[in-house]
Protein backbone atom coordinates (compact mmCIF):
# COMPACT_ATOMS: atom_id res chain seq x y z
CA UNK A 1 0.00 0.00 0.00
CA UNK A 2 1.17 3.49 -0.81
CA UNK A 3 -0.67 6.68 0.19
CA UNK A 4 -0.31 8.20 -3.28
CA UNK A 5 -0.10 5.22 -5.64
CA UNK A 6 -2.64 2.88 -4.08
CA UNK A 7 -1.99 -0.85 -3.75
CA UNK A 8 0.13 -3.44 -5.49
CA UNK A 9 -1.46 -6.87 -5.08
CA UNK A 10 0.61 -10.03 -5.41
CA UNK A 11 -1.03 -13.41 -4.82
CA UNK A 12 0.46 -16.91 -5.29
CA UNK A 13 -1.59 -19.01 -7.71
CA UNK A 14 0.30 -22.29 -7.24
CA UNK A 15 1.48 -24.02 -4.09
CA UNK A 16 5.13 -23.94 -5.15
CA UNK A 17 4.95 -20.22 -5.97
CA UNK A 18 5.78 -20.77 -9.64
CA UNK A 19 2.70 -18.83 -10.70
CA UNK A 20 1.52 -15.55 -9.22
CA UNK A 21 -1.20 -13.01 -9.86
CA UNK A 22 -0.23 -9.36 -9.71
CA UNK A 23 -2.75 -6.59 -9.92
CA UNK A 24 -3.34 -2.88 -9.53
CA UNK A 25 -6.51 -0.82 -9.66
CA UNK A 26 -7.18 2.30 -11.65
CA UNK A 27 -10.13 4.69 -11.82
CA UNK A 28 -11.74 5.66 -15.12
CA UNK A 29 -13.11 9.22 -14.79
CA UNK A 30 -15.51 8.47 -17.66
CA UNK A 31 -16.96 5.02 -18.27
CA UNK A 32 -15.59 3.56 -21.52
CA UNK A 33 -18.06 2.50 -24.18
CA UNK A 34 -18.27 -1.15 -25.28
CA UNK A 35 -16.11 -0.33 -28.29
CA UNK A 36 -13.55 1.44 -26.11
CA UNK A 37 -13.44 -1.52 -23.72
CA UNK A 38 -12.70 -3.80 -26.67
CA UNK A 39 -9.73 -1.63 -27.60
CA UNK A 40 -8.49 -1.51 -24.00
CA UNK A 41 -8.76 -5.28 -23.62
CA UNK A 42 -6.53 -6.04 -26.60
CA UNK A 43 -3.93 -3.38 -25.77
CA UNK A 44 -1.68 -5.73 -23.80
CA UNK A 45 1.36 -3.44 -23.98
CA UNK A 46 -0.49 -0.69 -22.11
CA UNK A 47 -1.69 -3.20 -19.51
CA UNK A 48 1.87 -4.38 -18.87
CA UNK A 49 3.12 -0.79 -18.71
CA UNK A 50 0.46 0.06 -16.12
CA UNK A 51 1.45 -2.94 -13.98
CA UNK A 52 5.10 -1.89 -14.10
CA UNK A 53 4.87 1.86 -13.50
CA UNK A 54 5.87 3.37 -10.15
CA UNK A 55 6.52 -0.06 -8.65
CA UNK A 56 9.67 1.12 -6.89
CA UNK A 57 7.47 2.77 -4.25
CA UNK A 58 6.14 -0.68 -3.30
CA UNK A 59 9.57 -2.21 -2.76
CA UNK A 60 11.89 -4.63 -4.53
CA UNK A 61 9.48 -7.58 -4.51
CA UNK A 62 6.90 -5.61 -6.50
CA UNK A 63 9.53 -4.36 -8.93
CA UNK A 64 11.01 -7.82 -9.51
CA UNK A 65 7.68 -9.62 -9.85
CA UNK A 66 6.54 -7.27 -12.62
CA UNK A 67 9.81 -7.24 -14.59
CA UNK A 68 8.83 -9.93 -17.11
CA UNK A 69 5.08 -10.12 -17.71
CA UNK A 70 3.87 -12.31 -20.61
CA UNK A 71 1.52 -10.14 -22.68
CA UNK A 72 -0.80 -13.05 -23.40
CA UNK A 73 -1.42 -13.53 -19.68
CA UNK A 74 -2.63 -10.03 -18.90
CA UNK A 75 -6.27 -9.19 -18.44
CA UNK A 76 -8.43 -6.25 -17.39
CA UNK A 77 -11.23 -6.79 -14.89
CA UNK A 78 -13.81 -3.99 -14.90
CA UNK A 79 -15.75 -3.53 -11.65
CA UNK A 80 -19.44 -2.84 -12.18
CA UNK A 81 -22.34 -2.63 -9.77
CA UNK A 82 -25.80 -3.67 -10.87
CA UNK A 83 -28.94 -1.89 -9.62
CA UNK A 84 -30.75 -3.45 -6.68
CA UNK A 85 -33.52 -5.79 -7.73
CA UNK A 86 -37.05 -5.28 -6.42
CA UNK A 87 -37.50 -9.00 -5.92
CA UNK A 88 -35.31 -12.09 -5.82
CA UNK A 89 -38.27 -14.36 -6.53
CA UNK A 90 -40.87 -14.84 -9.21
CA UNK A 91 -44.42 -13.71 -8.57
CA UNK A 92 -45.43 -17.11 -7.14
CA UNK A 93 -42.08 -17.74 -5.40
CA UNK A 94 -41.55 -20.80 -7.58
CA UNK A 95 -38.24 -19.41 -8.86
CA UNK A 96 -35.72 -17.80 -6.52
CA UNK A 97 -32.40 -16.23 -7.49
CA UNK A 98 -29.47 -15.69 -5.17
CA UNK A 99 -25.73 -15.07 -5.17
CA UNK A 100 -24.44 -13.14 -8.19
CA UNK A 101 -27.81 -13.47 -9.94
CA UNK A 102 -29.39 -11.36 -7.17
CA UNK A 103 -26.52 -9.11 -6.11
CA UNK A 104 -23.24 -8.96 -8.01
CA UNK A 105 -20.46 -7.89 -5.64
CA UNK A 106 -17.10 -6.58 -6.87
CA UNK A 107 -14.26 -8.72 -5.58
CA UNK A 108 -12.52 -6.05 -3.47
CA UNK A 109 -13.60 -7.54 -0.13
CA UNK A 110 -13.50 -11.16 -1.33
CA UNK A 111 -17.12 -11.64 -0.30
CA UNK A 112 -18.87 -12.77 -3.50
CA UNK A 113 -18.99 -16.53 -2.92
CA UNK A 114 -19.24 -16.06 0.84
CA UNK A 115 -22.44 -14.05 0.51
CA UNK A 116 -23.87 -16.60 -1.94
CA UNK A 117 -23.25 -19.33 0.67
CA UNK A 118 -25.05 -17.25 3.29
CA UNK A 119 -27.97 -16.72 0.89
CA UNK A 120 -28.39 -20.49 0.59
CA UNK A 121 -27.82 -21.19 4.29
CA UNK A 122 -30.35 -18.64 5.49
CA UNK A 123 -32.88 -19.65 2.86
CA UNK A 124 -32.61 -23.30 3.93
CA UNK A 125 -32.95 -22.38 7.61
CA UNK A 126 -35.89 -20.13 6.94
CA UNK A 127 -37.67 -22.64 4.69
CA UNK A 128 -37.26 -25.47 7.19
CA UNK A 129 -38.31 -23.54 10.29
CA UNK A 130 -41.15 -21.66 8.62
CA UNK A 131 -42.64 -24.93 7.31
CA UNK A 132 -42.86 -26.10 10.91
CA UNK A 133 -44.95 -23.02 11.67
CA UNK A 134 -47.97 -23.12 9.37
CA UNK A 135 -48.97 -19.58 10.36
CA UNK A 136 -46.03 -18.08 8.48
CA UNK A 137 -46.80 -17.48 4.82
CA UNK A 138 -44.10 -18.23 2.30
CA UNK A 139 -44.29 -14.73 0.84
CA UNK A 140 -43.71 -13.22 4.28
CA UNK A 141 -40.68 -15.45 4.88
CA UNK A 142 -39.23 -14.61 1.46
CA UNK A 143 -39.71 -10.90 2.09
CA UNK A 144 -37.80 -11.12 5.39
CA UNK A 145 -35.05 -13.20 3.76
CA UNK A 146 -34.47 -10.75 0.91
CA UNK A 147 -34.63 -7.63 3.09
CA UNK A 148 -32.23 -9.07 5.66
CA UNK A 149 -29.80 -10.35 3.05
CA UNK A 150 -29.95 -7.06 1.09
CA UNK A 151 -29.06 -5.13 4.25
CA UNK A 152 -25.97 -7.33 4.65
CA UNK A 153 -25.06 -6.90 0.97
CA UNK A 154 -25.34 -3.14 1.41
CA UNK A 155 -22.78 -3.38 4.20
CA UNK A 156 -20.43 -5.41 2.00
CA UNK A 157 -20.74 -2.84 -0.77
CA UNK A 158 -19.76 -0.09 1.67
CA UNK A 159 -16.78 -2.21 2.75
CA UNK A 160 -15.80 -2.56 -0.92
CA UNK A 161 -15.85 1.22 -1.29
CA UNK A 162 -13.57 1.55 1.71
CA UNK A 163 -11.12 -1.05 0.41
CA UNK A 164 -11.13 0.43 -3.10
CA UNK A 165 -10.46 3.89 -1.67
CA UNK A 166 -7.26 2.52 -0.13
CA UNK A 167 -6.19 0.51 -3.17
CA UNK A 168 -6.78 3.17 -5.81
CA UNK A 169 -4.20 5.85 -6.58
CA UNK A 170 -5.07 9.18 -4.99
CA UNK A 171 -6.60 11.39 -7.66
CA UNK A 172 -8.56 13.81 -5.51
CA UNK A 173 -9.70 14.30 -1.93
CA UNK A 174 -13.14 12.72 -2.38
CA UNK A 175 -12.06 9.37 -1.00
CA UNK A 176 -9.97 10.60 1.94
CA UNK A 177 -12.69 9.97 4.54
CA UNK A 178 -13.11 6.37 3.36
CA UNK A 179 -9.34 5.80 3.16
CA UNK A 180 -8.84 7.00 6.73
CA UNK A 181 -11.86 5.18 8.17
CA UNK A 182 -11.05 2.28 10.49
CA UNK A 183 -12.21 -1.15 9.35
CA UNK A 184 -15.12 -2.48 11.43
CA UNK A 185 -15.70 -6.14 10.62
CA UNK A 186 -17.47 -7.55 13.66
CA UNK A 187 -20.84 -7.12 11.93
CA UNK A 188 -19.56 -9.22 9.00
CA UNK A 189 -17.94 -12.14 10.82
CA UNK A 190 -19.51 -12.28 14.28
CA UNK A 191 -23.10 -13.12 13.39
CA UNK A 192 -25.26 -16.15 14.20
CA UNK A 193 -27.59 -16.58 11.24
CA UNK A 194 -29.47 -19.45 12.83
CA UNK A 195 -30.24 -17.23 15.83
CA UNK A 196 -31.37 -14.44 13.49
CA UNK A 197 -33.83 -16.75 11.75
CA UNK A 198 -35.10 -18.32 14.97
CA UNK A 199 -35.66 -14.88 16.50
CA UNK A 200 -37.67 -13.81 13.48
CA UNK A 201 -39.75 -17.01 13.60
CA UNK A 202 -40.46 -16.44 17.29
CA UNK A 203 -41.54 -12.86 16.60
CA UNK A 204 -44.03 -14.07 13.99
CA UNK A 205 -45.54 -16.53 16.45
CA UNK A 206 -46.20 -13.72 18.91
CA UNK A 207 -48.00 -11.55 16.35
Amino acid sequence: MHPQHGAFVITPQKVDGSGILIGKQNRFPVEPSREEWNVIQVDKASAVSFLQQNNSVFGSIATTSATHIPHDQTDIWPFYIIPKLDSWASANERVIILGDAAHVIPSSAGQGINQAFVDVYMLALLSGLSQENKRIERATAMKFWQEYRQSRINGVMELNKQIDARRLPVGDESGRELRDKKFELDWLYNVDFEAVVKTWIDEQEVK
